[in-house]
């Protein structure tokens, strides 16, 4: 810090320590102390006895004396004994007799609520033994009470010393206080500061507990007047500190140091001392969060912001904290108090301090909130570069800053501007927001090319939320009337749906009411829902520390159970479903839409901006599967299109695949998809009705309306609706009043509908009425019912309009509610939802006019065949033919159908009336799904009953020989890839496969774990009649739902519930000391049970999870499996009573371990793969026919070399890039997502069988993701998704977090091979996370464990092992390494038995379980396998021939290809038919190669090459002739793949399975399994990549030029170099699936501090959490140097640097 800044600033400097500070702890060690004094106190039984006691004395005397806790009752006491509220906070510790409790000063405690002018002035000289109560009293009158009540005279007996102990320690508290308030009016400022240090110190060691009394309103005043010692800096120091330490010990002391404010601001605005402006700004952070408006109007912001550069990083941070709660409060009438600061906060927006930028975002984000009323403070707001800089920090915000959180309340700033203030819209617009926009979504501004695929950036379904709304709010807003008038009903749907509880202090007049969070809201109105009067909930209130706080329902109250803090609650309906009559009621509002302007002024500006976004908004709407993000992507595209011209409308078709897209979403069950799809229908046929004409009715839009008419009208119980739905003027009145809600004393009034839109929809509802009376006269239909459901509709709109045609005005009526029912809220009355009759509704009456409107008898007749017509009898002759032969005419027209892109129909703009399409176009989904063409092929590829064995693979050979293979018998696979592109599009608008989604939860982990907790209360079993089991005697206990049956088990052992001499010394780690809480998760460990528990007579296994328990054999109705788990409240709210008794040992407790997947191997052939079913869980689903033809084209696909016997295995017919469905892998990817789905292992039935059946349609890492989740133990899972989504392990602390068990093992690094076996042989079984640690080395964690397992992956290639087949050889540390080029593959050696054949097979058991340790522990192994080897593996080894010898040894597969050509040139003698036998006998005799040899020549016999081994017997003596050549091919391929390998792979499949399950893999196919259990190596490395995955931290940016150099000289790596990079940095030479992108944690480069220039130090790693730590070399040169040379020296050693 300088002393001097320049002239124009003031002097600061800081004041010298004192001497004795030492005896005064520090802020931040008084809290640790403080939070751990109150924790013991709250945590033992003599403070609940004291707290109980306490509440009872509260609610029978009005002169005892008050604690500082709340008021309130304790089990079921008279309320109507309680002392009246005025007197107790008026004399809190009033003696027992009137007429001295007249005489006495009231001295308040902490905890009274009355406020300053409420209480009396108290001398603090008096004697405190008038002020204090004689404790022996107290005693006395304590027991009158209770014998007043009937309790015996001994029942304070027990607790009596313990009584006296509390009222003595509350006595001298006092008397000590009082002490130092005389010391504190002293003259003597030495006299001053002694009380200020002595104060302090009682105030750090104190609590509400132990400070009961502390006079706080006589204390405040004195320490006020000592701040203003302007000469004493020590004197003002400690009297700041003293405030602070009375707020943090006595939190509702707040009311009182509120006084302090200008007199702290003060310190601020001019600094003499900085240590006494940075305590200044400690005490007003505490002070903002309840006061914030007092600070404020006392020029807060501009006070604490003026010198905030000066201040230290925590003291930044406090003032950024204060700033951000007084944004709170300001009001557009404030402008004068803050517009001064604004350019300060900007320049705040480019610090690197997480904590500093997310204060800062969070104080506009405010501002923004409370001004978006006013668009003219929102303009003067931004004038100085706001949306400039936000932008900037979307687009270059480093990732260490820019969290979560920070990103989108960027974007909620950004949208909520925009929405409010459009003028600022535009200016955005034309500073390249279709730029910024392809950045967020895609990662780099280049323009999207149309027809390249796009790959979206990782984002979380909130991130993808908020971009979403700022691109709705890029353009214009769409009408009120219309077919957007559903709107009004819909449009409070992307908010909460549920009722809205809030809270309030009960101490505080004109306390603002405070909202529950989403989950907390669900829980607390399905209690009320149920009936139930109280609920518990862990929250965190003015506390960083969550508290569990009682609501009571019957009283609206809610109590912190820990401090018996009191408020209020109340209810309403945060819904508005008439948004638009809310805002009108602004002054301010912007008459026009600047946006409109742009689009008509710039109309090329606007396309650029619509390209764009469509491109991308399609490309999210298909690769998501959150509704909340589909939907609000479909207002995008709705938005976008009203607004475009007609000819724009014809480019957008070019683009996008509009009309399937409509089609699948009015075929779609949510009711929100079928109403965009019918606005999305208006809209494009108002633009187009030519072209989109035979588009919607190629692509089954127009069946899909009339589909949903017939339903509508067919609809069971249509006429309970209608009859609903015919109500008076007064009862729609009544229900639109509810939607739109009221604030107290104040009336809304509704202004009269504009003209036009009142004309257009009498016009509408005037049409309906014409025509429903035209149809009743006719006849039609012969039933009413349709016609007076469209006239109840119509009636009930016209009411409705009518009614807002006059000013209404809505008045609130006085709450009145019951037991478990909900007041009416403080601002709104409790509004009424929409009801899904009034969606339904709407939708009927949408479809039945876009029916009249385009679906007339003209537009349908047509004189030529149709697409369908001619596809529709192609699938008739192919579902007809007997011979194979006569499917090639079916067929063909198929592949023709399917080829022909003259006309597409999604792509096709040219045509000019619905006649020019009606023959021709490529099929489209609707035509192939309704010409049955699906069941068809799906009979046509399977084998039937009736089929001969044969009969099957002929007709898949006539299917190859017409899609695969042209006219001159070539390689042609684009119309089988096209065939099988239509029927993913199929299964993509058809599939409607359900996900468990609740985004109410929250993103954190500690959210889910604090709030979903399960009640449990134990009881002994009556027919126990064993002496060593105790009853229960205490009460309720929460379990966390991922505790193990097991656990409440231990959880009673440990408290002495079954006695037992060897357990007296137990300790129970897996109980809280907070609370009786039971949260283990972990694996259940093998031990000797003595306690069964049961529910409903039904033992629970001890690994059974409570939430499983609970699930099946809990007291509650059937609970829905395909909802979400939150949605099961029985299992949340209710208690559940647990019996435990005596242990019984059943095969019923001893596990629940259910399989999810069954563990027969997979097919081998491919008439069992086609043969194959779905799994049966699958076929209720609508779809399973597509699936089951997709996995049937997908193997033929693979198999087709096989089939027709060619060379070509690897070779599959369908590329890579086709095969995954992305709607259907959105959806697995949204579901795993959800962390109480993946605690609970509640997924939909679909989610496992399907992807195991159809691996394909899933993308690699998404399969990954559901193995971690779905295969391993549950804190794993929860590992991984805190590892890929760090974002939901924000918050996480202590019993929220993941806890997986450790085993550490210490390695001689000479002895790896020999030590790993031992370990991988015992732990095998076991579900601990290996952790290894090497002999004289201190290292330990995730680097020296990455390091074991390369390590042991190199001993597995030595060559002495003789494990593996040999291509070669080289030594390295002094050792012989086998070389295998394409992948290491077993040696085939003689099965006999033998003494080497069983140390094989010990070895590859081994190396199983190393394999299988490593997949499970998420570890890398350097080591390459070849495919054949995982084909073992996998299982599918059986099918491998000739052409997979190539992957093993190049040389021999060339030696049998030279053989192969004369087996080929023998067949081809054979198909001559024209030739006798002795012809072809005598030419096969000459059959010779190019060189003119004979296969005699060669000199072959059989024996294996390369080996001894006899391929039959006397193998030896049996010449290799042309007559047995291909008994020699194939016996050599068996031999060498199979056979001679099987039981080395048959021993490594069985040590892997000891790890885990082999049936998990199945997800994999072979060329796969080398990322997942290898990872990825080689490759280049660039600059792109390593700057977007680079995180710099601590001293470095990514401006910073060390890490410019460091990304240059990593991009100029070499194999090796990245080799041993990796290995110096991670620990392992490889990197996981993803590259950088999947380290975790990722790679960090840090500032390392040398003492002298930086080119003379080498850098150093810290492998456990992957961080470099770099000194700032001068130049790239420097730095590369440095970083080899530290490479190479720092091999094979872990110490500290």
């Amino acid at each position: 810090m300088d002393d001097d800044k320049g002239s124009g600033e003031p002097s600061i400097r800081r004041s010298k320590r004192l001497e004795d500070r030492s005896r005064i702890p520090s802020e931040d060690s008084s809290d640790k102390r403080g939070k751990k004094r109150k924790i013991s106190n709250t945590s033992s039984p003599e403070h609940q006895s004291k707290y109980k006691l306490r509440k009872f004395l509260r609610s029978t005397s009005p002169s005892f004396p008050s604690t500082s806790r709340a008021g309130s009752t304790l089990g079921n006491v008279n309320k109507s004994l309680s002392s009246d509220p005025s007197q107790s906070t008026a004399s809190p510790r009033s003696a027992t007799s009137p007429s001295r409790s007249s005489t006495l000063k009231a001295e308040p405690d902490a905890g009274s609520s009355a406020g300053p002018s409420a209480m009396s002035t108290t001398n603090p000289t008096e004697s405190s033994d008038d002020n204090m109560n004689n404790p022996e009293d107290d005693i006395a009158r304590l027991q009158n009470l209770l014998e007043a009540r009937g309790v015996p005279p001994h029942v304070l007996t027990s607790f009596g010393s313990r009584m006296h102990l509390f009222l003595n320690r509350s006595s001298s508290t006092m008397s000590h206080a009082q002490q130092l308030l005389g010391k504190l009016q002293s003259k003597q400022e030495t006299q001053q500061l002694d009380a200020c240090v002595e104060l302090c110190q009682m105030l750090v060691m104190g609590n509400e507990e132990t400070l009961a009394g502390f006079p706080v309103r006589q204390s405040v005043p004195l320490l006020i007047n000592l701040l203003s010692a302007e000469d004493n800096m020590h004197l003002m120091l400690q009297a700041c500190r003293a405030l602070t330490y009375i707020m943090e010990s006595l939190p509702r002391s707040t009311s009182y140091v509120v006084e302090a404010v200008p007199h702290l601001l003060l310190k601020l605005k001019s600094i003499q001392c900085m240590d006494v402006a940075e305590q200044a700004l400690a005490a007003l952070d505490m002070l903002s969060k309840k006061h914030a408006k007092s600070i404020l109007h006392s020029g807060g912001l501009s006070a604490c912001l003026c010198f905030i550069d000066f201040f230290s990083l925590n003291a930044q941070r406090s003032a950024l904290n204060i700033t951000a709660n007084c944004c709170q409060v300001v009001t557009s009438n404030d402008g004068h108090l803050f517009m001064e600061s604004i350019p300060v906060l900007i320049s705040k927006l480019n610090t690197q301090d997480k904590k500093l930028l997310e204060s800062c975002c969070l104080t506009f984000s405010r501002l923004v909130e409370q001004l978006k009323s006013s668009p003219a403070m929102l303009m003067e707001l931004c004038k100085d570069g706001l949306i400039t800089n936000l932008q900037q920090l979307l687009l270059v915000g480093s990732a260490s800053v820019m969290t979560t959180n920070v990103f989108t309340m960027v974007l909620r700033i950004l949208s909520t501007v925009f929405r409010y203030c459009t003028s600022l819209t535009t200016e955005f617009i034309k500073q390249d927001a279709s730029g910024t926009i392809r950045s967020l979504l895609v990662g780099n501004k280049t323009p999207v090319e149309i027809g390249l695929t796009l790959t979206l950036l990782h984002r979380s379904s909130n991130e993808l939320f908020e971009i979403l709304c700022l691109c709705a709010e890029l353009l214009p807003q769409l009408p009120k009337y219309g077919v957007f008038s559903v709107d009004n009903l819909i449009s409070g749907n992307d908010e909460e749906k549920h009722r809205q509880w809030f809270y309030r202090d009960t101490s505080r007049e004109g306390e603002p009411w405070q909202s529950f969070s989403k989950a907390e809201n669900k829980i607390i109105t399905a209690s009320c829902d149920s009936g139930e009067s109280d609920v518990v909930l862990a929250m965190k209130v003015n506390s960083n520390v969550a508290a569990d706080f009682t609501l009571d329902l019957s009283t609206m109250k809610m109590e912190n159970e820990e401090t018996g803090e009191m408020y209020d609650i109340t209810s309403s309906r945060k819904k508005t479903f008439i948004p638009e009559l809310l805002h009108s009621t602004s002054k301010e509002k912007e008459k026009e839409d600047c946006r409109l302007t742009l689009l008509n002024d710039e109309p090329a500006l606007y396309d650029e901006l619509c390209q764009t976004m469509l491109l991308l908004l399609f490309e999210v709407y298909r690769s998501s599967a959150t509704p909340n993000v589909r939907y609000k992507c479909l207002h995008c595209l709705l938005r976008i299109i009203y607004h475009s011209r007609p000819d724009s409308i014809k480019s957008i078709a070019e683009l996008l695949p509009l009309s399937s897209t409509v089609a699948g979403m009015l075929t779609s069950q949510d009711s929100r998809l079928v109403i965009y799809g019918l606005q999305l229908s208006e809209i494009l046929m108002k633009k187009q009705p030519v072209v989109f004409a035979v588009y919607f009715k190629r692509e089954g839009v127009m069946h899909a309306v009339k589909k949903i008419l017939a339903e509508s009208s067919s609809m069971p119980g249509r006429s309970n609706i209608e009859s609903v739905s015919i109500t008076s003027s007064s009862t729609v009145s009544e229900k639109i009043r509810s939607f739109v809600g009221s604030p107290p004393r104040s009336a809304i009034v509704l202004p009269p509908i504009v003209s036009e839109q009142r004309s257009n929809f009498e016009n509408e509802m005037r049409t309906t009425r014409a025509r429903a009376k035209e149809a009743t006269k006719s006849g039609e239909a012969g039933s009413s019912a349709p016609e007076s459901s469209d006239s109840s509709y119509s009636k009930r709109f016209e009411s409705v309009w009518r009614k807002r045609r006059k000013p209404t005005t809505l008045k609130k009526k006085p709450n009145k509610h019951k037991l478990g029912s909900c007041p009416s809220p403080p601002s709104a009355l409790s509004p009424s939802p929409p009801s899904k009759d009034d969606l339904q509704q709407w939708v009927r009456h949408q479809a039945d006019k876009f029916c009249q409107k385009y679906l007339s008898e003209e537009t349908e007749q047509t004189s030529s065949p149709t697409v369908l017509d001619i596809l529709s009898n192609a699938v008739n002759q192919l579902s007809s033919i007997t011979d194979t032969r006569d499917s090639e005419t079916p067929l063909k027209q198929i592949k023709s159908l399917l080829l022909d892109t003259s006309r597409d129909p999604d792509r096709d703009v040219t045509v000019t009336s619905s006649a020019d399409a009606s023959v021709g176009g490529t099929l489209s989904s609707f035509e192939l799904l309704h010409a049955g063409l699906i069941e068809t092929l799906l009979k046509f590829l399977t084998p039937q009953p009736s089929d001969r064995e044969t009969d099957v693979l002929q007709r898949i050979i006539k299917l190859l020989e017409v899609f695969v293979f042209n006219s001159k018998n070539e390689f042609e696979p684009t119309p089988y890839s096209a065939l099988f592109n239509k029927v993913q599009q199929c299964l993509s608008q058809i599939e409607h496969f359900p996900v468990k989604v609740n985004d109410g939860l929250g993103e954190s982990l500690s959210k889910v774990s604090s709030t979903y907790q399960i009640k449990c209360l134990f009881r002994k079993h009556p027919d126990n009649s064993s002496s060593s089991i105790r009853q229960w005697g205490s009460g309720t206990v929460k379990v966390d739902p991922l505790a193990y049956v097991q656990a409440l088990e231990k959880y009673l052992l440990s408290r002495g519930y079954c006695r037992n001499d060897e357990d007296e010394d137990a300790e129970s780690s897996e109980v809280s000391e907070e609370e009786d809480r039971i949260v283990s998760r972990q694996q259940p460990s093998p031990t000797r049970h003595r306690l069964t528990l049961t529910i409903n007579n039904h033992p629970l296994p001890y690994n059974m999870t409570m939430y499983q328990a609970i699930k099946k054999y809990g007291t509650h109705t059937r609970l829905d499996d395909e909802a979400h788990p939150a949605s099961h409240s029985a299992v949340w709210h209710n208690i559940h009573t647990i019996v435990y008794k005596a242990y019984e040992c059943t095969d019923r407790v001893r596990s629940s371990a259910v399989k999810m997947v069954d563990e027969e191997p997979p097919p081998s052939s491919l008439l069992e793969k086609l043969s194959l079913t779905s799994p049966m869980v699958l076929d209720s689903y609508k779809g399973i026919k597509v699936i089951q033809l997709l996995h049937i084209l997908h193997t033929i696909s693979h198999e087709w070399c096989l089939l027709l016997k060619t060379d070509d295995y690897n070779n599959p017919i369908l590329k890579p890039s086709l095969l995954v469905n992305q709607q259907i892998a959105a959806k697995v990817e949204r579901q795993l997502q959800d962390p109480l789905v993946i605690m609970t292992s509640e997924y939909p039935k679909w989610f496992v069988p399907l992807p195991y059946y159809t691996p394909f349609l899933f993308p690699f890492h998404i399969r990954l993701e559901l193995l971690h989740a779905t295969a391993f133990d549950r804190d794993r899972a929860l590992q991984r998704i805190v590892d890929t989504h760090p974002e939901l392990s924000a918050g996480s602390e202590g019993r929220t977090g993941v806890r997986l068990d450790k085993d550490k093992r210490c390695v001689d690094r000479d002895s790896v091979f020999a030590q790993g076996r031992g370990i991988m042989t015992e732990l095998a079984a076991s579900t601990s996370l290996l952790e290894v640690y090497y002999v004289g080395e201190v290292g330990t964690g995730l680097g020296p464990t990455l390091e074991f397992y390369t390590l042991l992956s190199h001993a597995f290639q030595q060559s002495s092992l003789g494990m593996w087949r040999e291509n070669g050889s080289y030594t390295a540390n002094g050792k012989t390494y086998v070389s295998a080029p394409n992948g290491f593959y077993p040696r085939a050696v003689s099965q006999a038995d033998s003494p080497e054949l069983s140390k094989l097979c010990d070895d590859f058991t081994y190396l199983g379980r190393v394999l299988g340790k490593a997949l499970i522990d998420n570890r890398i192994l350097d080591i390459t396998f070849s495919e054949p080897f995982y084909r073992w593996l996998l299982g599918t080894h059986e099918k491998m021939g000739l052409a997979a010898i190539r992957d093993i040894d190049e040389v021999l597969h060339s030696s049998l290809k030279q053989v192969e050509i004369f087996a080929l040139k023998k067949e081809a003698v054979f198909k001559q038919e024209d030739l006798t036998a002795e012809r072809k006998e005598s030419l096969i005799a000459q059959i010779t190669d190019d060189n003119g040899a004979t296969l005699e020549d060669l000199c072959l016999d059989f024996v294996l090459p390369g080996t001894d081994i006899e391929l039959t017997a006397g193998g030896q003596n049996v010449p290799l002739t042309i007559d047995n050549v291909e008994e020699y091919l194939c016996a050599v391929v068996n031999y060498t793949l199979r056979e001679g390998v099987r039981k080395q792979m048959e021993a490594l499949r069985y040590g892997f399975s000891l790890v885990m399950p082999l049936s998990n893999l199945q997800l994999f196919y072979a060329n796969e399994m080398s990322q997942l259990l290898c990872g990825t190596g080689g490759g280049n490395w660039t600059e792109e990549e390593l700057s977007t995955t680079l995180q710099p931290d601590h001293g470095y940016t990514a401006s910073s030029s060390a890490v410019k150099h460091l990304i240059q000289v990593m991009t100029e790596f070499g194999p090796k170099e990245q080799r041993a990079f990796l290995k110096f940095v991670t620990g392992c030479p490889r990197l996981p699936v993803g590259g950088f992108k999947s380290l975790h944690p990722r790679l960090t480069v840090v500032k390392k501090s040398v003492d002298g220039p930086p080119d003379s130090y080498l850098p150093s790693v810290m492998t456990c959490v992957n961080y470099l730590k770099l000194p700032d070399y001068t130049c790239p040169q420097s730095l590369r140097s440095k970083l080899l040379v530290a490479i190479s020296e720092g091999q094979n050693s872990f110490h500290l640097s």
